[in-house]
């Protein structure tokens, strides 16, 4: 078996597909059906036999698309089976290993393996899970962007930079990569985690649901599956026909057991998804104020991107010249085995007999160059003294026999004209009997190696103000290892029951909330030595290696240990009552800003608008939806709220003093009505103090006259029968979101009978008893709570 790995892996979310690095380039290794990809799919016979790709798509129950789901807590139904999205990722590895035993008659124990550019690092630790379960060793995952791009310039490109375009199955990715001086280098990702052509499949399946009148979540399962299979291969028919049939014959119900659906229709239905695409490769190049003409040509990643209305909306809106030279469907497959060519197995054994001797080798496994330098030394036989002999493995050049020097040597190669140069190592002792040696095989690969990869997303910690302090940044290069210092903000007294917390983020906004928490640390008085006071030294250092695995710990001032962070492998699914509490502090941030937004912004506000309007319909069909769903909509809320953000910076104090002008409008009426001179006298004070801060521009004192105007104004509403009979609107529709619906609506009917009786005093304590039977999302329950710094 070769020195090099050579092993790589493209684990799709539709398909997969494993190639091996030969002398001549990348091979890609055919599946037991003789295709070049393998279907992500796993299925269970009703007599328990486990079938994985093709032979699992003949029929219900099959599963797919889990790659989605990678780092969820999702579980799906397999007959009389339960399996996690790592465990059929697992099998999906299996079958591909086995693919190689079968080519190559080897054990296929080491493999590169590519994930999404913008898989978090709960999906890239459940990847390496996978992997283990498979008993392959994930030397290392490389970023899919970066993968395509190793196969697509790896062979004498020309320098300038390139956009990735990966559109895949469930994911999509962009990536912008420079060649300078025969090296590769990423400058920036982004995509979208949950957006690919599976969500054109689902966009055609809803359309043809509407028009044969019914909804696609009322049709079981099993029909649904089926209707999905069959509306696939319509689309990818339609790449090369006007016109194709969908094979409704496995829906009940359905009275014609075809349906037509032109490429015109199809080219209608998924416009919007695609334009998103384009969208998020324009912000690529926008936040590396780069321009579409900037770049030398687009690498085609994914199937469909072999659509013809992909290419034609790149062309017409980038006006980049696409690169067609490779594969979409093998690409990625094909970079991860080149790269993988570049890097040296994990031995776990020497297999040198008591006579043999160990060699310790060192050269450079990819170069651009003609020639390259290898060193090495005798490892396990301190006084050996003979020779090294190494030549090229066809034979036709040799670097003749080398004296070695403290046993030890360096010596130039020449490379042959093929991508992989193999050479064979010789040793001989000083009497010239020949010497086992291992390892006594080598190879060096001609051409581009792959980028370093870069940290998708920045890390760091959640402070006590809500904001973040990012310590490892988004396109840093990996490996990276960063260190802090930042001050306490809470106390805890030594040997107390006190805990504080630093809670470590994932995510690209300021603040804390729009992030995901991945990992945490606890702290409890009684494991400290010496109380913590405010601005105390805490020290937090995160270190992430190239697979994006991660590694965090926190020391505090003067005490001896140190606390490791626990980071959660699988993620939660997110309550749907946290996802409508993200929803409506959303939707009041859109609401203020699209009071006072400019003409040229006022079509992106409306955009996002919109967009949340969709989300709030996903949100509330969670319950109808798919496993792991919940986690799609999570993710697709914080990205929204991260561009509302955008908007919040350059709107919201005017949206504020706005605000501020309205409230105090009201609390001047109310306090009038109620005859409060002295409060009266303050909000006409407050508004001379909202001029000021106006010709001052201070943010801050504009907050503080908002909140002072707020206070006055609910003291006296609260005192009017309006504010109750608006607490008892809002709580009579939550009664599905409390676990004593009884309890909750006997509340309510009380403040209701309170209510009519005058009585305003009974009315909002029975709203108060009600309102504390809510999920702690209703009540406005601080996210990142105890906080240590």
């Amino acid at each position: 078996m070769s020195n090099t790995v050579d092993f790589g892996i493209d684990l799709g979310t539709t398909s997969s597909a494993l190639a091996r690095m030969m002398r001549k380039g990348p091979e890609i290794v055919p599946t037991r059906s003789g295709q070049k990809t393998l279907p992500s799919a796993v299925r269970i016979t009703d007599g328990g036999n486990l079938l994985v790709g093709d032979e699992a798509t003949d029929k219900w129950p099959c599963r797919s698309q889990f790659k989605r789901d990678m780092g969820a807590t999702v579980r799906y139904e397999m007959g009389s089976r339960e399996m996690s999205p790592v465990e059929l990722s697992a099998e999906v590895l299996k079958e591909l290993k086995y693919s190689a035993s079968r080519r190559y008659e080897v054990d296929m124990d080491q493999a590169v393996i590519t994930v999404p550019a913008m898989f978090s690092q709960p999906q890239c630790q459940a990847t390496h899970e996978a992997a283990a379960l498979a008993s392959i060793d994930a030397v290392t995952l490389l970023q899919e962007p970066i993968a395509a791009a190793t196969a697509y310039l790896s062979d004498d490109p020309e320098d300038g930079q390139y956009l990735v375009f990966d559109l895949g199955g469930g994911t999509f990715d962009v990536s912008i990569i420079l060649m300078k001086q025969k090296e590769m280098h990423v400058v920036h990702h982004g995509g979208d985690n949950y957006l690919g052509g599976s969500d054109f499949d689902k966009k055609v399946q809803q359309w043809i649901c509407s028009e044969i009148g019914t909804e696609l979540s009322s049709i079981p399962e099993p029909e649904r599956w089926g209707m999905s299979k069959s509306v696939e291969r319509a689309k990818i028919k339609l790449s090369d026909l006007e016109t194709t049939d969908v094979d409704l014959s496995d829906v009940k119900g359905v009275h014609a057991p075809r349906f037509t659906l032109t490429r015109e229709r199809l080219n209608e239905l998924v416009r919007d998804d695609i334009d998103r695409t384009i969208r998020i490769a324009r912000e690529q190049l926008a936040e590396c104020k780069l321009d579409a003409s900037d770049m030398r040509s687009v690498l085609l990643v994914g199937g469909p991107t072999q659509m013809p209305i992909v290419r034609n909306r790149l062309r017409q809106e980038l006006g980049i010249p696409l690169n067609l030279d490779q594969d979409p469907m093998t690409v990625v497959a094909c970079g991860a085995a080149i790269h993988a060519s570049a890097l040296p197995r994990r031995s776990s054994e020497r297999t040198t007999t008591s006579a043999g001797v160990d060699l310790e080798l060192h050269y450079e496994c990819v170069t651009n160059e003609r020639t390259a330098h290898v060193s090495g030394r005798i490892a396990n036989r301190d006084s050996f003294a003979g020779e090294v002999r190494i030549q090229r493995s066809n034979g036709d050049w040799d670097t003749g026999w080398i004296a070695l020097r403290n046993g030890a040597f360096v010596t130039e190669l020449e490379l042959s004209k093929d991508i992989v140069t193999e050479f064979s190592v010789e040793v001989r002792d000083s009497s010239g009997a020949t010497i086992t040696s291992s390892p006594n095989t080598f190879a060096i690969r001609s051409g581009i190696a792959a980028a370093a990869p870069v940290a998708p997303y920045n890390y760091g910690v959640a402070l006590e103000d809500g904001s973040c302090k990012w310590i490892v940044k988004a396109g840093a290069s990996l490996p990276v290892r960063e260190r802090v210092e930042l001050p306490a903000a809470a106390s805890v007294e030594r040997g107390s029951d006190e805990t504080v917390f630093v809670h470590f983020l994932e995510g690209k906004s300021e603040h804390a909330d729009d992030n995901v928490r991945r990992g945490h640390v606890v702290i409890c008085g009684r494991d400290i030595s010496r109380p913590i006071r405010p601005g105390d030294k805490v020290t937090v250092t995160i270190r992430m290696d190239e697979s994006r695995l991660i590694r965090a710990v926190v020391e505090l001032e003067k005490e001896e240990r140190e606390w490791e962070a626990r980071f959660h492998s699988l993620t939660d699914e997110p309550p749907i009552e946290d996802l409508r509490e993200m929803i409506r502090r959303t939707q009041d941030d859109l609401e203020r800003i699209d009071l006072v937004v400019s003409e040229d912004d006022q079509g992106g506000v409306n955009g996002l608008l919109r967009e949340l309007e969709v989300l709030e319909a996903d949100v509330e069909n969670l319950r109808y939806g798919e496993p792991g769903q919940s986690e799609r909509v999570l993710t697709k809320i914080s990205d929204l709220r991260s561009r509302v953000r955008k908007f919040s910076q350059k709107y919201m104090p005017a949206a504020k003093r706005e605000e501020a002008e309205g409230v105090l409008d009201e609390a001047e009426v109310l306090a009038a009505n109620a005859g409060d001179q002295i409060d009266l006298a303050t909000v006409r004070e407050l508004k001379g103090d909202l001029e000021k801060a106006e010709v001052l521009g201070d943010k801050k004192l504009t907050e503080s006259i908002l909140e002072r105007g707020r206070n006055i104004w609910a003291k006296h509403y609260m005192n009017t029968p309006e504010c109750w009979r608006g607490q008892i609107d809002w709580l009579r529709p939550r009664y599905l979101l409390v676990s004593n619906p009884s309890q909750f609506h006997e509340y309510v009917r009380r403040a209701e009978a309170c209510l009519n009786d005058r009585d305003l005093q009974g009315a909002r304590i029975n709203c108060i008893e009600a309102r504390e039977l809510l999920p702690a999302s209703e009540k406005h329950i601080e996210r990142f709570g105890g906080s240590l710094i």
